[in-house]
């Protein structure tokens, strides 16, 4: 018999660094990691997934905003978890006043690193995600 069911997960609190962990890695054969595309966004409001206790507080209203920082991606050939090499996207805040803007995308591939878009990190795999 099949029931329909939900899956629900609340945070009791926010922590000043939150970091989301998406399963890629399936048991079972040899190619077992998990190629489904999982959007993500480059600002998350944690507010609505909050214990409800947290509701009664004098800004439970309020967004409570986190802004990504960093993601990590696991790349393979052919959709093979157990070997493959790991990939950092890392966002760089500029000094207040400095020139070219106020923040940059870098991609950080052992010892080469290389600025990115946003748009592409917004498109990646990914393993890790890294709010503040």
């Amino acid at each position: 018999q099949t029931v329909r069911a939900r899956k629900q997960l609340t945070v009791l609190s926010a922590p000043p660094l939150l970091v989301l962990q998406l399963k890629r890695f399936s048991f079972g054969g040899p190619r077992n990691k998990v190629t489904r595309p999982v959007s993500f966004e480059a600002s998350l409001n944690l507010r609505p997934f909050l214990w409800r206790h947290s509701a009664g507080e004098a800004d439970a209203g309020k967004p409570l905003m986190y802004e990504l920082r960093a993601v990590v991606v696991h790349l393979d050939k052919a959709g093979f978890s157990h070997f493959g090499h790991y990939v950092a996207f890392v966002k760089r805040k500029a000094p207040e006043g400095a020139p070219g803007g106020p923040s940059r995308w870098y991609l950080l591939d052992d010892s080469q690193v290389f600025e990115v878009p946003e748009a592409e990190v917004l498109k990646q795999q990914a393993y890790l995600l890294l709010y503040a």
